[in-house]
């Protein structure tokens, strides 16, 4: 078709070639692609996973005019990590003339473009490939119709991107200003990883994009100059704030997963719009305290249900040990992030039902405990921290191993109501439940509860500190190393121990089980 005679263009982004790894882990990039006309953003491709040879076969329609045809157009390849914000892989930049231009030179060919990186070829010979072809305003039309369903995705993809940015800005003023807890200071890296796990896949309802909507807001209004000039005087509603999305970025994630969907559905529509719409008045007053520079104490919206459960009773039935986490010392806020980072990382990691433990092994004073705690305090923060216990020596009670179970079925049953009413069915089908088997606590208190409860988000972590300092363990540990499998594929479980001669038992349960992830802690402080 004459250019001439054409109104617009649809630029297709095909594919990419000879992708690099990832310069840390060495993994197979996620990525997505970027349309720029200009300085404006004009929409993001869906990302694809875990290749060097990602195929998008995605359309960006570009109305044309003398000033469109000459306006920088640049195509950027990002790379989507699991906790730290998108990363630019490389660019091709030119404009609509010129490629409608080299369009023509190839015929029907795809146009292939090197990828450049701080005015350099990326390594490997990475290249980019698009098809670019003049449309009538009938054709364009016809297009744009098509498109419109799957536009939604870009949206709503370019629009969570847009907040990782923003987040970034927020978290480096922050971290200038002032200290905030450890907590609310990881908060960035947790909802990144919940927003660059989101599937693309399925189409998205409007709800999920004024959620995101509202969420900007009060992000656009904190990346100001004003806004930034104005985060240290309300650190409190800052905390708030980070703690709040990090909540709310989990619930956008297991939102628009299929699975999600499939479950809760039928079931819950009415809930997820209540749901939904609390966290929008939520947002929007903390908006107005950052704003007004006034601190209120705002309730923190979970997406998890708050019914009572009968504690007294089953307190008394379970015989739970008491396990006082007030005076264990988390790390220092500098030390061991890579760590907790990647425990942290493997917690959200969807891939990681396929392995229900990580296993944290180190040897003595390598800080194996404050990590754990470290992680604890974190996913209490943020409502995903079902159940704490630790070992103690020199404690009798904590160091054997028959209140385990018990005491893991207490702590899950405050947790969330839902588990707590199967928890409370089973001591009430089974009398003696508290000086039963251990084949059997497991069994009726742990593995049935989980199972029939209608828990519908993930993941619920169990932390098990000082397992070495479990005596006559041998049951316990094959009890849990059988049990594993029957578990559901939301519960995390991070257990630390030593892992020198005295506890090749534990060596020998985990470091070659199927579902156990291993991971030797160095005696490195800073990491």
């Amino acid at each position: 078709m004459d250019s001439s005679t054409t109104t617009a263009v649809d630029m297709t982004v095909v594919s990419a070639e000879n992708l690099p790894l990832t310069k840390q882990s060495h993994r197979l990039r996620d990525s997505y692609v970027e349309l720029k006309i200009g300085s404006t953003p004009s929409g993001c491709t869906k990302t694809i996973l875990s290749t060097c040879s990602p195929v998008w076969n995605h359309h960006f329609l570009v109305d044309r005019s003398n000033e469109i045809d000459e306006c920088p157009i640049s195509l950027t390849v990002w790379h989507v990590a699991r906790i730290r914000p998108p990363r630019v892989v490389g660019s091709v930049h030119s404009s609509l003339q010129d490629l409608l231009q080299h369009q023509r030179a190839v015929g029907n060919a795809d146009i292939c473009l090197t990828l450049h990186l701080n005015g350099k070829p990326v390594r490997g010979n990475a290249y980019i490939c698009i098809r670019v072809v003049g449309m009538s305003l009938a054709e364009r039309a016809e297009v744009a119709r098509g498109e419109m369903l799957r536009n939604r995705q870009d949206i709503l993809q370019f629009r969570l991107s847009k907040l990782v940015e923003k987040l970034v800005i927020v978290k480096g003023a922050v971290d200038h200003v002032f200290e905030l807890n450890s907590h609310a200071k990881d908060a960035w890296k947790f909802l990144s990883a919940s927003l660059t796990l989101i599937s693309a896949q399925r189409e998205q309802d409007e709800r999920v994009l004024l959620l995101v909507d509202a969420i900007l807001e009060v992000y656009d209004l904190m990346t100001t100059v004003e806004g930034l000039k104005k985060i240290p005087a309300v650190q409190k509603v800052v905390e708030q704030i980070l703690k709040q999305t990090v909540v709310c970025g989990e619930f956008i994630r297991q939102y628009v997963q299929y699975e999600f969907l499939e479950r809760v559905w039928r079931r819950m529509t009415s809930d997820i719009e209540e749901k939904i719409q609390s966290f929008i008045q939520c947002f929007r007053s903390l908006k107005e305290q950052f704003s007004q520079g006034v601190t209120v104490e705002t309730l923190l919206v979970s997406f998890q249900a708050n019914d009572s459960v009968q504690y007294l009773y089953m307190k008394g039935v379970l015989k739970p040990v008491f396990m006082d986490t007030s005076s264990r010392t988390p790390c220092h806020p500098e030390s061991r992030r890579l760590v907790i980072h990647k425990i942290a990382d493997w917690i959200f990691d969807k891939s990681s039902a396929n392995k229900r433990v990580f296993w944290l092994q180190g040897g003595a004073r390598y800080g194996k405990s404050t990590v754990l705690t470290s992680i604890a305090n974190i996913m209490r923060e943020f409502g995903y921290l079902g159940a704490f216990i630790f070992f103690n020596k020199d404690i009798s009670k904590q160091s054997k191993p028959a209140h385990v179970f018990r005491t893991i079925a207490f702590q899950l049953a405050g947790f969330d109501p839902r588990i707590g009413e199967e928890i409370e069915r089973a001591t009430k089908e089974h009398k003696n439940i508290a000086e039963a088997p251990f084949e059997m606590q497991f069994s009726n208190l742990i593995d049935k509860p989980l199972n029939r409860a209608a828990w519908d988000f993930e993941p619920i972590v169990i932390l098990i500190d000082a397992l070495d300092e479990c005596e006559d363990r041998a049951r316990l540990l094959q009890v849990l190393c059988e049990g594993l499998a029957v578990l559901p594929s939301y519960l995390r479980i991070v257990i630390a121990s030593r892992n020198s001669e005295k506890e090749s038992d534990i060596f020998g349960a985990f470091d070659k089980h199927a579902l156990v992830e291993s991971y030797e802690l160095s005696c490195t402080q800073y990491d």
